[in-house]
């Protein structure tokens, strides 16, 4: 049957599927045909061409700022990472360059300048006092030294960050214990004030060494009272409670596993 409909179908010149037999036809073609879909198929439409879009490096990821994200950056790595360390020691610069005479390589750079003002001798004076330091390390000490910078010039106007007495550094210490300030902030400014005077020969007196702004810087002005431990007696009501009591409590004690010495 199927040779004599194809046959037939090749003398009219007609494809197989345009014929249509009779179970095919109404009104018997909900029973014997193919059921119709109830959702019919989508009708995807072939996308345009765009035109490519002038691509724009975004003002952070420009300026070198080095944020951890999934998407991928604009720029290299490398390219990222030289540009967050010339911001760095851009800081530093402008630490040094506050008081010439205030450090070691501050006097290096003015004897310098003395002889050629248009030299470069700023930049490549630093960037080598400062090689080898990661830029984390850069950014953290700059960012103390240039908060106690900015507490400083409140009190004097015209104060230098360089040279640090004692005396500043102590009073600096104390008023960040009493206004409760992180801990983490006086003992920080210690570190950058040690890592000025190995690196750029800073003159900083007798903070390194003095017991008191070592003390205040370590010691907070409340000291924190720690919880009472509990008692063997209270340790074992605990345990008794979570293996054989039946409320809530006994649940949320259980996960605890307390034991009983």
């Amino acid at each position: 049957m199927d040779l004599v409909i194809h046959a037939a179908a090749f003398g009219l010149g007609v494809k197989r599927a345009d014929i249509k037999m009779p179970w095919e036809r109404e009104p018997i073609n909900p029973v014997f045909a193919k059921k119709p879909r109830l959702i019919q198929p989508p009708v995807f439409v072939p996308s345009v061409p765009r035109d490519d879009a002038e691509i724009s490096i975004p003002v952070a990821e420009a300026q070198g700022v080095v944020r951890w994200s999934k998407a991928t950056s604009l720029i290299p790595w490398p390219i990222a990472q030289n540009r967050a360390l010339a911001r760095a020691l851009e800081s530093w610069r402008i630490i040094v360059m506050d008081n010439l005479s205030g450090s070691m390589v501050g006097r290096q750079i003015e004897e310098a300048l003395r002889g050629d003002p248009d030299s470069k001798t700023i930049e490549q004076s630093v960037s080598d006092a400062l090689s080898g330091k990661s830029v984390a390390t850069l950014r953290a000490r700059a960012s103390s030294l240039l908060a106690f910078a900015r507490w400083k010039k409140v009190l004097v106007t015209d104060a230098r960050i360089f040279p640090i007495t004692e005396h500043e550094a102590y009073m600096y210490v104390t008023e960040l214990r009493e206004h409760n300030a992180p801990r983490t902030k006086a003992t920080r400014f210690l570190e950058a004030v040690s890592f000025a005077f190995h690196m750029l020969g800073a003159d900083v007196g007798d903070t390194i060494r003095s017991p008191r702004v070592k003390g205040a810087s370590t010691v907070p002005l409340v000291i924190p009272k720690k919880k009472i431990p509990l008692t063997v007696a209270q340790v074992c009501f605990l345990e008794h409670l979570a293996m054989e009591g039946s409320a809530q409590e006994s649940v949320l004690l259980d996960t605890s596993a307390w034991s009983c010495i």
